[in-house]
């Protein structure tokens, strides 16, 4: 038999390729009794193995998933505290400045947000910029500003099913 013949008869039964090349390159004498030595000596994984290494994946992602969303709420709560915490200082600071809170009596609307903006066309006095005001209100479900007297204010917004309430006094939050 030839080395043409033994490729062939190789190559019908779908051995690797580069198996004969390792065997052509290195002139050794082909013979199929070396070929099957060096199918037998492969090592490789059974299929046990590799479906306990799956499981064993699939359940630390089952671990990991709930986790992870857990902690995209809280960043989103923290991110809205944050954005609430910079209007409450933009209302004290004009509270200081007209001794009163923007006052806005209309039920689900934030336009007393928008009294933060620039009052007399000078930039010192804009506590909060439209593109600001605009971002909150719309950013969030439920914003509502109200102050009847302008002695007082609250804001209120939801937050993943959670309400967030804003009083000079302080944050609060209502599941």
């Amino acid at each position: 038999m030839t080395l043409f013949d033994n490729m062939l008869k190789v190559m019908s039964v779908g051995v690797d390729l580069g198996l004969l090349i390792t065997f052509i390159i290195n002139e050794e004498e082909f013979s199929m009794e070396k070929m099957r030595k060096m199918l037998k000596s492969r090592e490789g994984f059974t299929l046990i193995e590799l479906l306990i290494v799956i499981a064993v994946l699939g359940i630390l992602a089952g671990i990991a998933i709930p986790r992870l969303t857990g902690i995209r709420e809280n960043a989103n709560m923290a991110a809205a505290k944050s954005e609430v915490k910079n209007f409450q200082t933009a209302l004290e600071m004009y509270y200081v400045d007209f001794n009163e809170y923007p006052t806005d009596t209309g039920a689900n609307n934030s336009s007393g947000l928008n009294s933060l903006n620039d009052q007399d066309g000078d930039e010192d006095t804009e506590y909060m910029s439209d593109e600001n005001v605009d971002s909150f209100t719309s950013k969030y479900d439920d914003v509502t500003y109200y102050s009847a007297t302008g002695d007082t204010y609250e804001i209120s917004l939801t937050v993943n099913g959670t309400t967030l309430t804003v009083t000079p006094s302080g944050i609060s939050t209502t599941p």
